[in-house]
C-alpha cells in the first residue's frame, strides 16, 4: 500500500516534472522562434536598404550620365549655331565693307572725311591735336588741313580704319572716333540685338 502511494506520488511527481520541462520547453522554442523571426526581420530590413541604396545610386549614375550627354550635345549645337552665326554676320559686313570701300573711291568721300574731321577738333578742343587716318586718306587730310588752317599732326594708323579718322588731344586725352572701323564694330553688335542671333552660354 505504501509501495502504490509512493508510486502513486511519484507518477504525480513525473507528471508535473514533465509538465513543467514541456511548459519550459515550449517557452523556450517560443523565443528560439521570436529570435529567429526577428533576425529574419532584420535581414530582411537590412537586404531592402541596401537595395534600395544601390537603386538609388545606379539611378543617380545614370541621371549624371543622361545630364553629361545632354550637356554635350547642348553645347555642341551651340558650337553649331555659333559657327553658322559668324558665318552670316561675316558674310554681310563683307559685303558693307565692300560698299565701304566703293564709297571712299566715290566723290562724296573727301566731304564726308572733311565733316567728320572738323567734328573731332571740335569734340577735342584746341591743344596738342593729333589725327589718325588710313595711308589712303593722308593726302585728303593734308589738304583739308591747309583749307581749315588749323595746327595738328597728322598720323598713318597702324591698325585699318577702313575710312573715316580718330582725334586725339594728347594735352587733356580728349578723343572723338569717327572711324568707319569702329562704327563697323558697333554696327555688328546692333546687328545681333536686332537679328535675334544672340546665343547665350
Amino acid at each position: 500500500m505504501d509501495m502504490e502511494r509512493i508510486e502513486s506520488k511519484l507518477d504525480t511527481f513525473a507528471t508535473m516534472v514533465i509538465k513543467d520541462a514541456t511548459h519550459k520547453a515550449g517557452m523556450l522554442l517560443d523565443k528560439a522562434r521570436a529570435e529567429n523571426q526577428d533576425r529574419m526581420e532584420n535581414a530582411e530590413i537590412s537586404f531592402l536598404r541596401d537595395a534600395y541604396q544601390s537603386i538609388h545610386e545606379a539611378m543617380n549614375k545614370i541621371e549624371k550620365e543622361n545630364n553629361e550627354v545632354y550637356s554635350a550635345k547642348l553645347f555642341e549645337a551651340k558650337q553649331l549655331l555659333y559657327k553658322k552665326r559668324q558665318q552670316i554676320m561675316d558674310a554681310v559686313f563683307q559685303r558693307v565693307q565692300d560698299r565701304l570701300e566703293q564709297y571712299r573711291m566715290g566723290k562724296e568721300y573727301p566731304d564726308r572725311l572733311e565733316a567728320f574731321l572738323r567734328k573731332g577738333l571740335n569734340e577735342v578742343k584746341a591743344g596738342e591735336v593729333q589725327v589718325i587716318v588710313d595711308s589712303m586718306d593722308l593726302a585728303c587730310v593734308e589738304q583739308i588741313k591747309e583749307r581749315l588752317n588749323q595746327s595738328f599732326t597728322i598720323r598713318q594708323s597702324e591698325e585699318p580704319l577702313m575710312g573715316g579718322c580718330i582725334v586725339i588731344n594728347r594735352a587733356t586725352g580728349l578723343m572723338a572716333d569717327y572711324s568707319f572701323s569702329t562704327r563697323l564694330e558697333q554696327q555688328r553688335e546692333v546687328f545681333l540685338e536686332s537679328s535675334g542671333m544672340n546665343i547665350n552660354f
